[in-house]
């Protein structure tokens, strides 16, 4: 399982990873998540 850390910082956001998933996807859109790896 890899863990996956969300920070809730506004930053440049990755289009491709936030079309992953619904919930990833309206986070991304209101700018406010980051996903790192």
């Amino acid at each position: 399982m890899i863990k996956i850390k969300e920070k809730f910082i506004p930053v440049q956001i990755n289009q491709e990873l936030c079309l992953r998933c619904e919930r990833c996807l309206r986070v991304c859109k209101a700018k406010a998540i980051y996903f790192e790896y």
